[in-house]
């Protein structure tokens, strides 16, 4: 993180034609992105650097083209992406690219006026395939819909066989079917802005999708949906009042690979977060010391409601982790769990928490 900010800075003093800006007169940046990289054929995180290319563009010109690494999950970047440091209309677009896998889709971020000028500005998993197995055969199919007289064009490209499509105007969605023989199944979507606007929500077998990727252009939404092998039926819809979903209660879950771990292992943790309806991106993680010092995480939430993190304890006793999200309903969800950590002394196993004299216990 360090040397992209680096990067950035000496980026913003030593740029190219009118978009020389330094610091000197500007507060440094707060806001910041939340990337990760998926195999695409196991779902699993990709282990070690990731490639991440960047270019910004400011009306077709080049600004600036440069590299950063990947190095785990859900990694933040601090960045000068805002209308602080950069116009309005300015695109940065993103690439993901490691060996022995085959480069990802790019994602195109573009500043506007409603574009965030401090905290997160977006999370986004970049799909990588690898290298060695079986090249999908790729489908493109444009198909015509027609809204209040005017004719638009859905430009599809899939892995899938496209068993059926249709558009229906009163609820502003779109429905396909498909079947997909392979592993796992791509689609990607391409909806003029003029036909429908976002958000969008997806539901893939009734499911609610959320935050499905995406990429936003001038003239048009790209959103890329991926899920299993077998049949699917896909509903895109424009804006989330004209999908009926039952009110329930925001819920989140735990769950931890043990209660009870040597100070050397790591904790393994997975949740859930449901309804997706209206649930935020991403869950914060704090994890509690003995002596109530806390560690925060911030994690992504997964397409299917999931999410996942990985914690190495480095003092014996007993945690606390918790985990919190809310919606834009206003409604918060929160869950605890606790485990114990036992250290090792000179070979030698530490008391357990619940041994140690008062004094400890007190201070």
């Amino acid at each position: 993180m360090a040397r992209l900010f680096l990067f950035l800075i000496i980026g913003l003093i030593v740029g190219s034609g009118n978009e020389i800006r330094a610091f000197g007169t500007l507060r440094p940046p707060d806001t910041f992105i939340m990337l990760s990289a998926i195999d695409s054929t196991t779902g699993d995180f990709i282990a070690g650097p990731v490639t991440i290319s960047v270019v910004e563009e400011d009306n077709g010109n080049v600004l600036r083209e440069y590299n950063f690494l990947l190095l785990e999950a859900n990694q933040t970047f601090v960045v000068t992406w805002s209308k602080i440091y950069m116009d309005l209309g300015a695109r940065i677009q993103l690439t993901a690219s490691k060996e022995g896998f085959r480069t990802g889709l790019p994602f195109l971020y573009e500043i506007t006026e409603e574009s965030p000028d401090q905290g997160l500005l977006f999370t986004h998993i970049f799909l990588l395939e690898p290298i060695g197995t079986d090249r999908p055969m790729i489908r493109t199919e444009s198909v015509r819909v027609e809204r209040n007289g005017e004719q638009f064009n859905l430009e599809i490209v899939t892995t899938s066989e496209l068993l059926g499509i249709g558009y229906n105007e009163s609820s502003n969605s779109i429905t396909f079917a498909v079947s997909e023989g392979r592993e796992r199944g791509i689609l990607n979507l391409t909806i003029p802005h003029d036909l429908m606007e976002g958000p969008f929500t997806v539901l893939i077998d009734d499911i609610l999708i959320h935050s499905a990727p995406r990429i936003e252009n001038e003239n048009n939404t790209i959103l890329q949906l991926t899920y299993s092998s077998g049949f699917h039926e896909i509903v895109v819809n424009g804006k989330i009042t004209g999908l009926l979903v039952e009110e329930r209660p925001l819920r989140i879950s735990l769950t931890i690979s043990s209660e009870s771990m040597q100070i050397s292992e790591t904790l393994e943790l997975t949740g859930v977060v449901e309804p997706l309806t209206q649930a935020r991106e991403d869950v914060i993680l704090k994890y509690e010391d003995p002596d109530g010092a806390v560690m925060t995480h911030l994690v992504a939430i997964l397409p299917d409601g999931s999410f996942r993190d990985s914690f190495s304890p480095t003092v014996s006793g007993p945690w606390t982790v918790s985990a919190e999200t809310s919606d834009s309903r206003g409604q918060e969800a929160s869950a605890q769990l606790s485990f114990e950590v036992l250290g090792v002394v000179n070979g030698q196993e530490q008391d357990e928490p619940g041994a140690r004299e008062d004094e400890d216990i007190k201070h």
